[in-house]
C-alpha cells in the first residue's frame, strides 16, 4: 500500500502521529466545551492548535519530565491539547526570555524600535 492509499503512512511521512494527534483532538475538544461563551471560531482553533501542539510537543514534555509509554504520551497529548491555546499564548514570551530578551524590546508590526507600545 502506498502512503496516498494508506492515511496512516501518510500522517506519518508528514511527521505527524496519529496517537498525539486523536490526543490532542480530545484535549482540543474538551477545552472547546468548557469555555463559557466561546464563539465557534475560538472553539474550532482550539480543536485544530489542541491537535497539533500535542503532535509537536508530547515528545519533548515526556523526555523532559522522563516518562514514556502508550498512557504517559497519551495522557500527556491530552494535558496538551486542553492547555494548548495558553501554551501558544505564553510561548513567545517564554522563549524571548530563554533568549535573553527584554519584554516590550522587539518592535512590534506597528511600533518603531525603542518606542514604547501604546
Amino acid at each position: 500500500m502506498t502512503p496516498q492509499e494508506d492515511p496512516i503512512s501518510l500522517l506519518s511521512s508528514l511527521g505527524l502521529d496519529p496517537k498525539m494527534l486523536m490526543a490532542g483532538f480530545a484535549g482540543g475538544l474538551a477545552h472547546a466545551f468548557a469555555v463559557k461563551n466561546a464563539k465557534p471560531g475560538a472553539q474550532v482553533a482550539s480543536v485544530v492548535v489542541g491537535t497539533l501542539a500535542a503532535n509537536w510537543l508530547v515528545p519533548w514534555m515526556t523526555d523532559m519530565l522522563g516518562i514514556h509509554g502508550a498512557g504517559a504520551t497519551g495522557a500527556c497529548g491530552f494535558i496538551v491539547g486542553v492547555s494548548a491555546m495558553t501554551i501558544v499564548q505564553q510561548l513567545p514570551e517564554y522563549v524571548m526570555s530563554k533568549l535573553g530578551v527584554a519584554r516590550g524590546s522587539v518592535a512590534g508590526p506597528d511600533q518603531q524600535e525603542g518606542s514604547k507600545p501604546q
